[in-house]
This record gives C-alpha cells, sequence and structure tokens, in this order.
C-alpha cells in the first residue's frame, strides 16, 4: 500500500464516517479479521490514531474501487458553493451600496447617514463577530448544558403534536440525535466550517457595497453633506475625520476631505444645494471608499482568515476518542487469537522486529477500562467480569467498582478512575431505560472528561446457574439505544454485554 500522511481534511472526514456508518450492518465476524488485515498490512506496529485511522481510510476507498464517496462529492458540490456563496453576498452588496448612495441630483446624500450604513454598522457587525469567534467555546458549552432541556423538550412538544405515531416519531428524533452525535464527534469542526462559510459570504457582501460606491462615484456624480441643528464646528468633524483617516491618510491624499471640503458641506435645508461647491460636496467620496476597505472589507478578511485557519487546525486536532473509533483501532490492534488454542492466528507484523503476544493479556496496546457494577445486580465473580471485558471489547480492566447508582454516593468512587481512563457501566439491559439512569450518566459526564470514552455494557437476565450466556433482548436494546442517543453524547455508546456463565 502506497504510503500515506496523517493530514486530514473535510472530505476524508466524510469518508471516514461514511465507511464508519455502513460498517454498523457488518456482522463483527467479519469487520473483525478485515480491519485486522488492514492493519498488518500497513506493516506499522506503532502510530497515531490519526495515522492508524488515515490507514484504514485509505484501505476501505482502495477496496471501493470505482464508488462515488461523500468525500469526492463534498469537494465538487463545495467547489460550486463557493461560487454560489460569492454571489449571493456579491449582488445583494451592490444593490445594497447603490441604495444608500441614492442621488437625485436635487437633494444631496446624507453623509451621517452613508457612513453609518456603508462603515460604521458593518464594522459594529465585524467585532460582534470576532467576539463571538473568540467566545464561541464559551457560548457552545453554555448551550450543549442547556440544550436538553429546552431545545429537546420543544422539538418533543412540536413532533408530538404534528406526528401521532409514535414509532415515527422516534424514528425521526433518533436520526436528529444520530446526526447531532455524529456532527459532535468531530468537535468543533462543523462550526468553523459554517463560521468560514458565512465570514466569506460577509466579506462578499462589502466587496460588492465598495464596488457599488466606487462605480457609483465613477460614472455620475455625487454629492455629499451634513447637517446639524447643534453647534458642531467644521474643526471638530476635521479632527474626527483625521483621525478615521490616519491608515491611509499618508499616501492618499484625496482620502481625506480638508478643512474647507467640509465647511464647504455642510448644508442649510432652506438654501439648499444652490450655494455649495460641487468640489466640496464630492470631496467625501474617496473618504467613504477609504473608510469601507479599512474598516468594513479588511476586518471581514481578517475574520475569514481566523476562521479558514481555525478550521484547519480543529481538523488537525481531532482525537478520535469516539466510540467508533476506538472499537476500529481495538480491532485492528488486537490479534486474533484461536477459539481452541492459546496460539494467535495472526503471522508476524510485516517490516516489524515485534511478535505479536501468544496470550490474550496484552494484545491492547496498554488499552484498559475501569468497569462499574451497580450493587443491586445479581452477583458476578469479578474473574467473569475481567473475562467479559476481554471477549467483549478486547481490553484490560484495572478497577472492577461497586456503586449505588445514586450521583451523591458515587460521586468519591468517580474520583478513583484514572483521569481520561474508559469507563464500562454494567446495567440490567433487561429493565427499560428509565430517568434515572439518564441522570446519572448525564451526572458522570459532568464530572469525566468530555472526550472519556463511556461505554454502557447491558447484560441479560438469563440465570447465571445455566450455561447460557447472559443476552439482552434486541427490542429492549434499540429502546436503550433510543434513550441514550438523546443525550447526544459523541463519547458514549451501548453495547451488548455478554457474560458467560460460570457452570462449564
Amino acid at each position: 500500500m502506497k504510503e500515506r500522511t496523517d493530514r486530514w481534511n473535510i472530505a476524508d472526514l466524510l469518508d471516514y464516517d461514511y465507511f464508519q456508518y455502513s460498517d454498523r450492518s457488518i456482522p463483527p465476524a467479519e469487520r473483525t479479521p478485515r480491519d485486522r488485515a488492514i492493519y498488518l498490512a500497513s506493516g506499522t506496529a506503532k502510530t497515531t490514531k490519526r495515522k492508524l485511522a488515515q490507514i484504514w481510510l485509505n484501505a476501505r476507498r482502495d477496496e471501493g474501487g470505482e464508488t462515488a464517496l461523500p468525500g469526492e462529492t463534498f469537494r465538487k458540490i463545495d467547489r460550486i458553493l463557493n461560487w454560489i456563496i460569492a454571489g449571493a453576498g456579491l449582488f445583494p452588496g451592490m444593490l445594497y451600496g447603490w441604495g444608500v448612495l441614492k442621488y437625485t441630483g436635487t437633494e444631496a446624500i446624507n453623509l451621517l447617514l452613508a457612513f453609518s450604513l456603508l462603515v460604521f454598522f458593518p464594522l459594529l457587525f465585524a467585532f460582534f463577530s470576532l467576539l463571538t469567534l473568540i467566545f464561541r467555546r464559551y457560548i457552545g458549552r453554555n448551550f450543549e448544558l442547556n440544550e436538553n432541556t429546552l431545545i429537546q423538550k420543544l422539538y418533543q412538544k412540536l413532533t408530538g403534536l404534528l406526528i401521532s405515531s409514535e414509532q415515527k416519531r422516534r424514528g425521526i428524533e433518533t436520526f436528529f440525535n444520530n446526526a447531532s452525535i455524529r456532527l459532535r464527534k468531530y468537535g468543533a469542526v462543523p462550526t468553523w466550517i459554517l463560521s468560514a462559510r458565512l465570514q466569506y459570504f460577509a466579506l462578499a457582501f462589502q466587496i460588492g457595497s465598495l464596488l457599488a460606491v466606487l462605480l457609483s462615484g465613477t460614472v455620475h456624480d455625487l454629492a455629499f453633506a451634513w447637517q446639524t441643528t447643534t453647534n458642531i464646528a467644521p474643526d471638530t468633524i476635521h479632527n474626527f475625520v483625521t483621525t478615521l483617516s490616519t491608515p491611509w491618510r499618508s499616501w492618499a491624499e484625496n482620502g481625506c476631505p480638508t478643512p474647507q471640503n467640509i465647511a464647504g458641506s455642510r448644508v442649510v435645508l432652506k438654501d439648499g444645494l444652490a450655494a455649495l461647491n460641487s468640489h466640496d460636496l464630492s470631496a467625501w467620496w474617496q473618504f467613504i471608499c477609504y473608510s469601507m476597505l479599512f474598516y468594513a472589507v479588511i476586518p471581514r478578511t481578517v475574520l475569514l482568515l481566523i476562521a479558514w485557519v481555525a478550521e484547519k487546525v480543529s481538523i488537525m486536532t481531532i482525537s478520535f476518542n469516539d466510540p467508533e473509533s476506538s472499537a476500529l483501532f481495538r480491532r485492528m490492534r488486537s490479534p486474533r487469537i484461536a477459539k481452541d488454542t492459546n496460539s494467535t492466528r495472526d503471522p508476524q507484523l510485516r517490516d516489524s522486529s515485534q511478535t505479536p503476544p501468544k496470550t490474550p493479556d496484552h494484545h491492547h496496546e496498554n488499552t484498559t477500562f475501569s468497569v462499574l457494577i451497580p450493587d443491586d445486580i445479581t452477583p458476578i465473580d469479578k474473574e467473569m467480569i475481567a473475562v467479559a471485558v476481554e471477549t467483549n471489547l478486547h481490553v484490560n480492566c484495572t478497577k472492577i467498582l461497586t456503586i449505588s447508582l445514586d450521583e451523591e454516593e458515587d460521586g468519591g468512587l468517580w474520583s478513583q478512575i484514572p483521569p481520561g481512563e474508559p469507563i464500562l457501566l454494567l446495567l440490567e439491559g433487561w429493565q427499560a431505560c428509565t430517568l434515572e439512569h439518564l441522570d446519572y450518566i448525564r451526572a458522570m459526564r459532568q464530572i469525566m472528561k468530555k472526550e472519556q470514552l463511556l461505554v454502557v455494557g447491558l447484560i441479560g437476565q438469563t440465570p447465571l446457574e445455566s450455561n447460557t450466556p447472559l443476552k439482552i433482548d434486541s427490542e429492549l436494546f434499540s429502546d436503550w439505544q433510543y434513550h441514550l442517543s438523546t443525550l447526544r453524547d459523541p463519547a458514549l455508546t451501548p453495547i451488548k454485554f455478554i457474560i458467560e456463565s460460570r457452570v462449564k
């Protein structure tokens, strides 16, 4: 396989997510050997998660042949979309600029109004956009805290009124919950993608307005005048204008009106324009153009660059710690063990001196889980739990803690878990998911790191004395999936946790 880098872009993320989602319909018995073979073919024993995900993605793309993928479709649409956004901003901006500079020849353009609409308000909006970008993380965090209590309740009421079928309502809600989870999986990337496109539109709008002002002043005469009922001296306005024109005054002589131009463009309504010098009235045109360039166009350009760089940085900082990626990496890195022997069925890694281990105790690149078991679950040997964790997750467990499912009582136990270590929470999957379960998990997530993996292992009701593994009903499992999806947590995933009986 051709050597690839671990650089990611939006198209890569779309293809990666597409393959991850499509794998849901493939049985684990088929996914595991395929993913392990991809890892072995790479010839890389030690690598980062980003590189490991890129190796898997490239292999899946090669398997797909000529099949059209979402990433390539996005590239084509994005090129067209950029032109659409530019046109959607440029032409309305030109119409806006022409509307502001509407001049009949008998009544001058109000200088204060034109300056406010073409320079001051765009600068003010750019300032608020900058504050939004700066405090985006704080705003987003508070929005997430209130999302389940506000937007979700409104959504549930609307769907309850519009859709009578409970099954259809749940299906629609699950779709949007899963879409939200898949977007949150990549952190700030979707937000910065949207921010960059919005800034691009705003910049095109400002450029359109500037072009309208330039064309208006080029093709016909413009007359700007100021007026006031208060006793504002022309010198005061000149000092203000001189300060504003600091960025260009030294190299653009006509970019700042002189004191004579300012005094000559003051209009008295009862006298009209006849007594004023047309040169003084038109002297403001270049000042308006330069003001728009430096206080409207350039700030928007800077904001666009910030959003664009932040988009690239956010893609570079994706950790791939979500449940689907973590399960993929475990499948890739865990040698397959023959059921009748302790020997591995994997060949030695190509271009590597490491020999795969022959016992299942060290198969997982030091990946470990902490296990939480409610005290009301039928007592299960810790040895059985360790074996079940190995079987279900292909990882080892370091701590097995008994909990009460009470947030206040269990707070001290949560602190015993190493920071960032994945957690397996065992629950009785043969019972329905309740609000108490959701509140408990929500409280845990507020203490845990946002990207810390939380796996909810759902066990069945089959008695331990039998030789039948503890399994969970598929319908109940779907109900748990639905309720847990309402938390919209990309680092939370439910699994059917099968515990083999002690009776052999």
